[in-house]
This record gives structure tokens, C-alpha cells and sequence, in this order.
């Protein structure tokens, strides 16, 4: 049995279970995309095995270097490798972070996770998804590369002008792979202080005791009440009256003193004198 044979019955070995999987979720997009790209794959395997069974024409040009059949072609990439340097060899796993081809877009790469594998380990097929969006891809490993080359063309694409004049950088296609800029946590942190201190503005003093103030408020306001008093109240005619001093319901100073009100027309009432009684016996005879 061929490679292409021994693929192609994977591949509807995998295509059935996902069908199966989507038969019991049916509202899966995810699943829905996949089967899809499996039917293509399938359907693409089986057109070139049926080539690889035809019988070769006779009038074929034999080729300068040799004859060359199906499978040769097919182990060629249809796409070369950026750089060189091929990432063919590279194996993946599910979960690695890696640098992707869309290749129903616009054929460049992009930062992408590997969500499954499957193919043989000698032509391992990759579904990829990419970060930055919400798309999939169904790959081969020529299409593929590690993500640590990012951080490479980050570097050299952050170097200055003037170094960038000099030597200057290729690239095949000229794909720029973007990453988010590094941040200086002292520097962020001084900056926001700094924003801060400006919208609170300067530093308050810090605040006095409560009761200290309150205690300073009552003293003013007793000292205020005793100028007013010792100063008293000036009428019209005369002079200034203390507070207290003239009052209708001042005691006087002795000790048989009375208070009353003056004006009412009777005459002040004197204390009536208390005498002791002496029973006399003839009292009760008559």
C-alpha cells in the first residue's frame, strides 16, 4: 500500500469521527469547518492516487535529470520556505505557539496555536487558529514555523534608522510580524505617580485633631461672651449697663431680701408674726 493510500485512510478514519462528533453537537462551527477541510483533503488524497494508479503515457519527454514520478512532486513544497531554512523537519505538538500561513488570505505569517495534528509523522497535517483572529487553517509543516523567530525579526526591525541604512534587512515577501511592545515597569510606574500627584494636586498638611479645634472654637467664643458682658449694654440716656447688673429678678444681698414685681399698686405685704398659742380651760366651756 502507497503513502497516498495509507493517508487517505486516515484521513476518512478522522473524517468519520468528527462526523460522528458532530452528529451529537450539531451547532459546532468549529466542528462544522473541520469536517469540511477533511472532505477536501479526502477528496484531493483520492484524485491523486487515482493519477499515481494511472498508467504513465508513453510519449512522456524523459526529463535531462532522470525520471522523475507522482510522489517526487508531491514531497516537493509548493511553497518555499522563507529564509532557506526549512521548518519541514520541525514536529509540533497541540498547544504550541507557532508562526502560521494564511494561506486563504493573504499567504503571509501570523502568530497562531496548534489545536490539532494529524496526518503521519512523516507528513504531519496541522489545524492551526490564529490569535489575532478568529480563523483557521488546515497546514503542512513547509507553512509553518517556530514563533521564537518573531522575536528575531522584532529585533532587528527595532534597531535605529541610521543601522537600518546600512544594513539592510530582506525579507521574500515582505511579511512584517508585529509583537506588543516591550514596557519598563519603573518607568510606567514613575509616569502614573507622577499623573497622579498632578490631578490630586499638591500634598494636603495633615489634618488637625478634631477635638483640638473644637476646643479652640469654645474658647473664642467664651472670651467673646465675657468682653460683652464686662463691657455691658449702652441705652439711650446714661451709661453702659452691665449685663445682670439692673435685673428685675436680681435677690438682694440680705437675708430677708424679697423679690417682687414693681408698679402693681399694693403696697409690699410684711411677714406676718408668728405668736404661740396658750390653751386656756375656758375655752371649751363656752
Amino acid at each position: 500500500m502507497t503513502s497516498s493510500a495509507t493517508e487517505l485512510k486516515e484521513y476518512k478514519l478522522q473524517l468519520e469521527s468528527v462526523q460522528a462528533a458532530l452528529k451529537a453537537d450539531p451547532d459546532n462551527a468549529e466542528l462544522s469547518d473541520l469536517v469540511g477541510e477533511l472532505e477536501g483533503m479526502v477528496n484531493a488524497l483520492a484524485e491523486q492516487l487515482a493519477e499515481e494508479q494511472a498508467p504513465a503515457p508513453s510519449a512522456y519527454p524523459s526529463s535531462p535529470y532522470g525520471s522523475t514520478n507522482n510522489n517526487s512532486r508531491r514531497d516537493t513544497p509548493a511553497t518555499p520556505v522563507e529564509g532557506g531554512t526549512g521548518s519541514g523537519s520541525s514536529i509540533y505538538a497541540v498547544g504550541d505557539n507557532v508562526l502560521a500561513r494564511w494561506t486563504s488570505g493573504d499567504n503571509q505569517l501570523y502568530p497562531a496555536r496548534i489545536t490539532s495534528v494529524m496526518g503521519s509523522k512523516q507528513n504531519p497535517v496541522y489545524i492551526v487558529k490564529f490569535t489575532q483572529y478568529n480563523a483557521t487553517e488546515t497546514l503542512h509543516p513547509q507553512h509553518i514555523k517556530p514563533a521564537n523567530n518573531a522575536n528575531k525579526k522584532r529585533k532587528l526591525e527595532s534597531e535605529p534608522a541610521s543601522n537600518a541604512s546600512t544594513t539592510p534587512i530582506s525579507t521574500s515577501n515582505g511579511a512584517i510580524i508585529s509583537q506588543p511592545a516591550t514596557i519598563n515597569a519603573e518607568l510606567a510606574e514613575a509616569n502614573k505617580r507622577k499623573s497622579t500627584e498632578t490631578l490630586d494636586g499638591p500634598t494636603k498638611p495633615a489634618k488637625v485633631g478634631r477635638k483640638i479645634a473644637q476646643n479652640k472654637v469654645l474658647e473664642d467664643g467664651k472670651k467673646k461672651w465675657q468682653n460683652f458682658a464686662q463691657k455691658g449694654v449702652k441705652g439711650k440716656v446714661g451709661k453702659a449697663k452691665k449685663i445682670g447688673e439692673s435685673s428685675m429678678f436680681r435677690t438682694p444681698d440680705g437675708v430677708h431680701g424679697r423679690v417682687g414685681f414693681t408698679g402693681s399698686g399694693q403696697p409690699m405685704r410684711k411677714d406676718a408674726t408668728r405668736g404661740k398659742h396658750i390653751y386656756q380651760q375656758g375655752e371649751e366651756e363656752e
